[in-house]
This record gives C-alpha cells, sequence and structure tokens, in this order.
C-alpha cells in the first residue's frame, strides 16, 4: 500500500508539471507579439542578372521571451512606396534561444534597376522595410507574426566589396616591358581583366606598387582606362612603374608583387577596392 501511495504521489506530481509546464508555454507564448531584430551583422552582394541583384544579409535575433522557439513558413518582402522590391527567402528553419542571441540568414533578390537606382542617385545607405509574415512554433503551440522591420543597408559598401569579391583573381600580368629613361627604369605591365560582374563599369584608375624580389620598390605612374560595355568581360590594360631601386632587367626569375587599389566608375559614382597580383617572369 505505501508504495502505492508513492507511485500516485509521483505521477500526480508530474501531470503537475507537465500542466504547469504546459500553462507556462501557453501564457508565455500567447504574449509573444514580437521578435527583436537588433540589427545587421553581415551583408554580402553575391552576383546580378538582367533583372536582379542577389543580396545575402546576415541578422542577429533575440527572443522576447523566456522559451526555445523557432520560425518557419516565412512570406516576406522588401516593400518601398507601397510595391514590392524583393522577395525575401529563408531557406532553414530558424531556432530563437531564449537566452543568448541568434543569427540567422536570409537572401533576397532586389529588383535590379531600383537597386541601381540608388547608386545612381549617390545614396551611399538606405533603409529597407521589410515586410510580411512568419509562423512561430514552440513546443505545443504555432502562431502566425506580422513582421515589419526596418533593415539599413550600407550600398556604397556592398557594391565595394562585391567588386572586390569579383575582381580577386580576375587580373593578372600578361606581358612586362622595360624601359630605361635616364637615371629611372620604367616597367609597363600588360594586365589582363576579367569582369564577371554582370555590370557595365569602368576601370578608371590604379594608385599603387610593384615590389620585385623584395628589393625593387616602384610607383605606378600611368593606368590606361577601359570600360566594359554589355557583354564583354575581358579587356586588356596597362600599368606603368617607375623603379626607385636601378635594378637591370639582364637577371631572371623576377618575383613581383603589384599591390594598390582600383577606382571603378558605375553610374558616375566612384569605387575604390584593394587588388594583388603575384606572379613571376
Amino acid at each position: 500500500m505505501h508504495y502505492k501511495k508513492k507511485n500516485l504521489r509521483l505521477f500526480v506530481s508530474s501531470i503537475l508539471m507537465l500542466l504547469f509546464c504546459t500553462l507556462f508555454h501557453f501564457f508565455s507564448y500567447k504574449n509573444i507579439s514580437n521578435i527583436d531584430l537588433n540589427g545587421i551583422v553581415s551583408a554580402r552582394m553575391l552576383g546580378a542578372n538582367g533583372k536582379d541583384v542577389f543580396l545575402e544579409i546576415s541578422i542577429e535575433a533575440r527572443s522576447p521571451l523566456n522559451i526555445l522557439f523557432w520560425i518557419d513558413s516565412p512570406e516576406l518582402y522588401f516593400y518601398e512606396f507601397g510595391e514590392k522590391i524583393a522577395n525575401v527567402y529563408l531557406y532553414e528553419t530558424l531556432y530563437i534561444n531564449p537566452f543568448e542571441p541568434s543569427f540567422f540568414v536570409i537572401n533576397t533578390t532586389i529588383n535590379r534597376e531600383t537597386y541601381e537606382s540608388l547608386i545612381y542617385n549617390f545614396i551611399e545607405a538606405y533603409t529597407f522595410n521589410l515586410i510580411g509574415t512568419i509562423r512561430t512554433n514552440t513546443l505545443f503551440f504555432s502562431k502566425e507574426l506580422q513582421v515589419y522591420r526596418q533593415i539599413p543597408i550600407n550600398i556604397k559598401e556592398l557594391f565595394e566589396n562585391f567588386l572586390n569579391e569579383s575582381f580577386r583573381n580576375s587580373i593578372y600580368v600578361e606581358n612586362i616591358y622595360w624601359d630605361v629613361l635616364e637615371n629611372d627604369v620604367l616597367i609597363e605591365c600588360e594586365i589582363n581583366i576579367f569582369n564577371r560582374t554582370g555590370f557595365e563599369l569602368c576601370v578608371e584608375n590604379f594608385v599603387g606598387e610593384i615590389y620585385l624580389n623584395r628589393i625593387g620598390l616602384g610607383v605606378s605612374s600611368f593606368f590606361n582606362p577601359i570600360k566594359f560595355s554589355d557583354y564583354e568581360t575581358t579587356k586588356v590594360s596597362s600599368i606603368e612603374f617607375i623603379l626607385e631601386n636601378n635594378i637591370s632587367e639582364e637577371h631572371n626569375n623576377y618575383r613581383y608583387l603589384i599591390d594598390g587599389i582600383i577606382s571603378t566608375v558605375f553610374w558616375n559614382t566612384v569605387f575604390n577596392f584593394p587588388i594583388q597580383i603575384i606572379g613571376e617572369y
């Protein structure tokens, strides 16, 4: 009889504990009306086609409750002036931790004309309106929430980083020519530039140095600007350097490092990004 009473107490306690947890989840979840989005952690431009620009945005989120819940079935968009300008995708179920920040990645396809108009109007940073619905789920309950958040994006920095990634390993030296002018040594580097950005660009200038075998230093003195039009992906340009050290071209197996800043013009806006070219001749 003693064991039966003890088992009954354990059973009742378990039921009460389960009921308490259920009620706690229910009342906590019933009061959820928002998710705290603290801002962008990072943003990347992935590419573009003739219609859209593709972005990847990482956002920090915090739970307004003391329970774990997760988000799925999102229908999110960027809206401006009452019109949808971008679809927003969340490919994985997002789990919101109640005790520490959670991070999630969204992908968005912004209308290319809208994106380019921001650059055309010299807008370096812009705040997009994120609107839509998400479904939040907890242990026993599910609820649909309306989303309205403002997402600030630095347009110019985003595009400069995109150019940096796109032209990395896409510029190489085709030929190198030497010329001696009185006390100076002039080196001309014929470079091949591959444009895989999907945009019509003018590569306008280069400012930097060339290092030869770590002992010769040359400063850029001239860059031949080039323009990429529709369907043009590869062009040849040249950079000239004046050497500060008098190194003879008779030596063999020179290793070189070209290090500097490329200036590119798009919609009358100048974008600067670093490049490095390493090779041997």
